[in-house]
């Protein structure tokens, strides 16, 4: 193939770059037809017009020093922006090269131009995003990110000057978000503006959700009511596009502003889209950092609210005395939640005086206030109305009004008392609480939470938990209450059991000098056979009632003892296993009487310190305890010991004890079987491990329910 002039020629006119050639003067002598495309001129207009009107300033200087650097045969790839026959400003990379002619003089230079807008479109929104994020990670503001985002947008857009207005959370006003090159008076004027279908072009595209075109602002209906402010600073055509959310919802605009009357290019439209994408990116991003931001705050406030309610109720718990364990409420309050706090109770005659008061360490000085202080019940306000209505009150903002004296005038402070209105007002008081305590439908008196400081006013969740702390405080109080009349009872019980006893015990003790009488008399044959023979049957009758009536007294008595701290121990040497091997002796005719086999093993001769009687009354409980539920199965005692202990153990073969009434049975007026079908009082295992613990033993149970039990009893020698 013949490489040919026209060849070429056809190439060069076919050619999708853009071909520029200028000679040695800096004169456009050719373009080619892509060229001229690219810049909306026809080769003729491009050979008439100074260059200085197809570049910008800056880029035209720097277009002449690097013409200056071909005449020295220099080629390079460079960018740089040309303006079209539209204004329109484009991004282009230009490949450039030298022409010299056969007698190696510069004759000027050719370029190959590619229209890299897009591209230039595509760096500049990727750039401004990373540059956005950085900044919203780092916790700049909201403001400074769109910043970031708008500049960049105002050099690819020629005359361009940006706004993004965000909308306010109800969806109805716009606030700032940014405007680097716009008058701020102007923006003054268009914030807090409504919305609506002829609100300008941000208010009408936020209103409608869609793109608006105002080329021309004097003459749209849309500006009719906003043309004269933006007259005024030379705006003559704005184009905005609602910002939206995923969801779909209006998070604010992206406008664009211009001095000249003009319609928007594709290649504009395309970055108002782009644009808008980045600036839901942005928003939703600070948006979300807002919320987890607010998700924090509140989830720290709960932290520290269960912490506060945690530690009250723990100092309430701590001690049945409440005039104690409620003087640290107010202080544990005002150290996480208020500037001064004070408890109110009333006293026997229904005045409410106060109890107990904190404020913070600087404020010391004003405890004085709350001595001897006296809460006007008949007050509208404060603490008297929320014990009338039985509910918690929360003054959130109060003002100087509030303390108003004068006249008839009531203060919001519960009380008139002129002195204590002025030592408040000193104190200082922006907001209070008033919790009422009430227990069963009686007022027991209040706390009062307050915040002296301005920024701090407080809320319907804090007086939740304000009342929830009321709750705890009335409760500790009728705990106290309630275990103080339970004590009482207690006491009135034991002086009873105490002085029945002893009442009891002589009209006995006289009976039984009458029994022990009639048997001498009868042994002396003192009566005739046939009194004898009829009173005879009534003496062996008497006798164990009076034998058991005795020892139910004397368990009383030993009760009344141990409550009273009065059971005393007379510990003497002795040898143990002859006063046991005594007692069992004594005890196995009744095992006798009931045809219930005693197996007996007692090692001989063990030694050690102990109370005979109380030792004795022990293992007669015990052997008492297995005759009556051993079901006449054979019953089991042993008794062995080492250098250091005695071990006792009674085992039986009856009914046996649960799992869960082993440790019961062991407690005061406690069994673990009915009353109705065997006797007693409850108390002998009570006062069985009262004795051995005396001792310094120990007294405990094995048992299978249905297979009998063991007791075992393990004593110190020494």
């Amino acid at each position: 193939m013949e490489i040919t002039e026209g060849l070429f020629k056809q190439i060069i006119e076919n050619s999708l770059e853009g071909i520029w050639i200028i000679d040695d003067r800096n004169e456009s002598v050719y373009v080619n037809p892509a060229m001229s495309r690219m810049l909306g001129y026809s080769p003729d207009e491009i050979k008439k017009t100074d260059l200085s009107m197809l570049f910008k300033a800056e880029d035209l200087k720097t277009l002449l020093e690097k013409l200056e650097s071909r005449k020295r045969g220099q080629s390079e790839k460079h960018e740089i922006r040309v303006i079209r026959k539209d204004k329109v400003v484009i991004w282009t990379l230009a490949s450039c090269y030298p022409l010299f002619n056969q007698e190696e003089k510069y004759i000027g230079s050719v370029g190959l131009l590619i229209d890299i807008s897009k591209r230039k479109r595509s760096e500049t929104l990727l750039d401004a995003q990373r540059n956005v994020f950085e900044i919203l990670i780092r916790g700049g503001s909201l403001e400074d990110a769109l910043n970031e985002l708008l500049a960049p947008i105002e050099e690819l857009v020629d005359g361009m000057l940006g706004s993004i207005l965000l909308l306010d959370k109800e969806g109805k006003k716009f606030t700032k978000g940014a405007a680097i090159n716009l008058p701020d008076a102007y923006m003054e004027g268009i914030l807090n503006e409504p919305i609506g279908p002829e609100a300008g072009s941000c208010g009408t595209a936020a209103f409608k959700k869609e793109l608006v075109i105002v080329s021309d602002i004097e003459n749209d209906p849309l500006w009719k009511n906003y043309k004269e402010l933006a007259l005024s600073f030379d705006l003559r055509a704005s184009w905005s596009c609602p910002i939206l959310s995923r969801e779909g919802k209006v998070l604010g605009t992206f406008a664009l502003y211009f001095r000249n009357i003009r319609e928007p290019t594709v290649y504009e439209l395309q970055i108002v889209k782009d644009v808008t994408a980045a600036a839901a990116l942005s928003i939703e991003h600070i948006n979300m950092l807002h919320q987890q931001e607010s998700l924090l705050k509140k989830e720290k406030k709960f932290n520290q609210e269960l912490e506060l309610l945690a530690q009250a109720r723990k100092f309430l718990a701590n001690s049945l005395e409440y005039e104690k364990v409620l003087k640290n409420i107010p202080e544990l309050i005002v150290s996480h939640f208020a500037d001064w706090s004070y408890i109110t109770l009333s006293d026997e005659n229904g005045v409410l005086r106060a109890l107990t008061a904190a404020t913070t360490p600087e404020s010391k000085e004003f405890l004085k206030i709350f001595e001897d202080f006296k809460t006007d019940i008949t007050s509208p306000h404060g603490l008297p109305r929320a014990l009338r209505e039985g509910r918690s009150i929360l003054y959130a903002h109060l003002t100087e009004q509030d303390f108003n004296t004068e006249g008839e005038a009531w203060p919001k402070l519960g009380t008139r008392d002129t002195e204590y209105v002025s030592g408040i007002r000193k104190l200082g008081l922006r907001s209070y609480m008033a919790i009422p305590m009430i227990v069963r439908g009686e007022a027991l008196g209040g706390l009062i939470v307050a915040s002296s400081k301005e920024g701090r006013h407080y809320t319907q969740s804090d007086l939740a938990l304000m009342d929830e702390i009321g709750r705890s405080c009335a409760m500790a109080i009728d705990n106290t209450m309630l275990y103080r009349d339970a004590q009482q009872s207690i006491q009135n019980r034991e002086d009873f059991i105490s002085v029945a006893s002893h009442e009891l015990r002589t009209p006995l003790t006289s009976l039984q000098m009458r029994v022990d009488l009639l048997t001498r008399m009868m042994e002396k044959s003192e009566f005739c056979e046939e009194f004898e023979a009829k009173i005879r049957p009534l003496v062996s009758e008497i006798r164990p009632d009076v034998r058991k009536f005795t020892k139910l007294i004397e368990t009383l008595l030993d009760i009344s003892k141990l409550r009273a701290n009065k059971l005393h121990l007379n510990l003497q040497e002795m040898n143990i296993s002859k006063l046991v091997q005594e007692e069992v002796n004594r005890l196995k005719p009744e095992f006798d009487l009931q045809q219930t086999p005693l197996r007996i093993s007692i090692q001989e001769d063990l030694f050690g310190m102990c109370d005979q009687l109380r030792l004795q009354q022990v293992i007669s409980n015990l052997l008492a305890n297995a005759l009556k539920f051993g079901n006449k199965n054979p019953v089991e005692f042993e008794m062995i010991g080492n250098n250091e202990r005695i071990t006792i153990t009674v085992k039986d073969y009856g009914m046996g004890v649960s799992s869960e009434d082993k440790l019961r049975i062991f407690k005061p007026f406690e069994r673990a079987v009915s009353d109705k079908n065997f006797g007693g009082l409850g108390l002998g295992l009570y006062i069985s491990q009262q004795i051995i613990e005396g001792h310094g033993g120990t007294i405990l149970v094995e048992s299978t329910l249905g297979e009998g039990s063991s007791f075992i009893v393990e004593l110190p020698r020494r």
